[in-house]
């Protein structure tokens, strides 16, 4: 217990990054502490706002505690989609296996440790998506003892159930892809089938919700012999069951025991399975190619970006839902794209609608907030090399370009001809779209460089939790936000074109 305790604080230690936290300058934490809570503060608000729309749904119906159930379903499915990309490389691919496999400490105490901390991590995760709902739920109706007690015990075992199961799907992802040649492509094409099929989902809830209200009798025998934990939490709330809380409880906790003992047992062989690859032997002499700096520095970015499958998924996410979107518009008509993303009602122009994705495409597919500390132990390799920095840089950047402009501007073509864009639309879409490309790769590498994690367990690590990836994500998409939201008041006083216009010359002067 005590090297459990020791190995799970030093995960979590090294994850928060909590000693260089406390190293850091009272000035910097207050200005990180704002950032933060600035951040929180307006997605707080945004579920709040959506909770209270769901409270009435429900309350329609008389069902207010079938909400909370649904929401915590909806949670462990989030749970399960973000755990499948952290799970291999936080409990498989960790840098430190071999060090901790030549100690004497048993398995199960590494896996038990790396696991814990997972669902540590989960359980802040749903603690930020699941807290408006509860608090949203409590204002509106009367809550007494029994309503706080499941609520609490449910939320704190709710992570343990799709973690192991995301574990489970991410190493059979991976070793699927292991016996590939081409295993990254393997992983990538598993997962974005799985994320297509989470968007769809997401935007039809609406239309699950009422069928699960229409045909609540059949559903919970179809949860009671399908998924019998989700039936537990049901039964729990909709009839204060403790005897069905206790049942979740013992199947939770013994779940998590066995899957430790079992996956413990057959450690070692895991990861060494997951690090098989494939070799051909039927090599041949060939002339050497020479190339020149700039291509060979290219080709390196591009092999290490083909070379991480959650590198390669999560940068080039954004752009290939955009190239999706674009075939979508050649099978259906305006209207019902605009019903599918909601904007059915705000009155905005194909222009607009074009213009808006563009702008959060490029900012959402940043791969240069990561391509610094990807370089990780290998860093000293480049700085030793006769290169100047400028070319490293203009090798990263140049990947940037490459992942984003040939689809988005292949998309924008596309979009010409099934929303019938004016040829100077399309245009300023491609200047627009070629423009933000170059500020955001300029953007990530700043953050990079400012905030670099080169001693990262692995490349979920770096990509999924790092400062800098959160930071290039999510200040560019507040500051989209915002720009929407100043526009939308200004709209009686200054037009569209007035309004993009000005942003261009801010953009082109942040450029020079």
């Amino acid at each position: 217990m005590k090297m459990l305790w020791l190995l799970l604080k030093t995960n979590i230690i090294n994850s928060l990054k909590l000693n260089k936290i406390l190293k850091t300058s009272k000035m910097k934490l207050v200005m990180y502490s704002l950032v933060v809570i600035g951040l929180s503060a307006s997605f707080f608000v945004s579920i709040f706002l959506s909770a209270i729309e769901v409270v009435a749904f429900f309350h329609q119906y008389n069902l207010t505690n079938l909400m909370l159930v649904v929401f915590f379903v909806m949670a462990s499915f989030i749970t399960f989609f973000f755990t499948i990309y952290n799970a291999k490389g936080s409990l498989f691919n960790a840098n430190d296996n071999n060090m901790l496999l030549s100690m004497p400490i048993k398995s199960s105490v590494i896996l038990a440790s790396r696991l814990i901390s997972l669902i540590i991590f989960n359980l802040l995760t749903i603690l930020i998506f699941m807290v408006p709902v509860i608090i949203a739920y409590i204002t509106k109706f009367n809550v007494g003892f029994h309503d706080y007690l499941f609520i609490f015990t449910i939320f704190i075992l709710l992570p343990i159930i799709p973690t192991i199961l995301a574990s489970l799907f991410g190493y059979l992802v991976a070793y699927i892809a292991s016996k590939s040649n081409n295993k990254s492509m393997i992983e990538l094409l598993m997962s974005f089938l799985f994320i297509i099929v989470f968007v769809y989902i997401s935007n039809s809830s609406n239309q699950i919700l009422t069928y699960i209200i229409k045909n609540l009798n059949s559903l919970e025998n179809i949860i009671k012999w399908s998924f019998y934990p989700i039936y537990l939490v049901y039964k729990a709330f909709m009839e204060y069951d403790y005897l069905s809380l206790i049942l979740y409880i013992v199947i939770n906790i013994s779940l998590f025991l066995i899957f430790i003992t079992i996956l413990s047992k057959s450690f070692k062989k895991i990861i060494a399975k997951l690090h098989e690859s494939k070799t051909k032997s039927n090599y041949q002499m060939k002339h050497l190619k020479a190339s020149s700096i700039k291509k060979t520095l290219l080709i390196k970015e591009i092999k290490r970006y083909f070379s991480s499958p959650i590198y390669l998924l999560n940068t080039s996410f954004g752009v290939l839902m955009f190239i999706v979107f674009a075939l979508s518009s050649i099978f259906f008509a305006k209207e019902q794209l605009l019903e599918f993303l909601d904007l059915s009602a705000n009155g905005i122009t194909s222009f607009q609608i074009v213009l808006l994705g563009v702008a959060f495409i490029t900012f959402i597919s940043i791969t240069t907030s990561s391509s610094i500390s990807l370089e990780g132990k290998n860093f000293w390799l480049l700085k030793t090399l006769p290169i100047a920095p400028k070319q490293i840089i203009s090798a990263k950047v140049g990947l940037n370009l490459l992942v984003v402009l040939p689809l988005t501007l292949l998309a924008i073509i596309m979009f010409k001809f099934t929303l019938l864009l004016t040829i100077i639309e399309v245009l300023i879409i491609m200047l627009v779209a070629i423009l933000f490309t170059i500020c955001a790769a300029q953007f990530g590498l700043l953050i990079n460089l400012k905030f670099p994690k080169m001693d990262a367990s692995s490349d979920t690590a770096v990509v999924k939790r790092s400062t800098s990836s959160v930071i290039s994500l999510f200040v560019p998409i507040v500051l989209i936000i915002i720009l929407i939201n100043v526009y939308a008041q200004l709209s009686n006083n200054i037009n569209f074109n007035m309004f993009y216009q000005l942003l261009w010359y801010l953009f082109l002067l942040s450029l020079l």
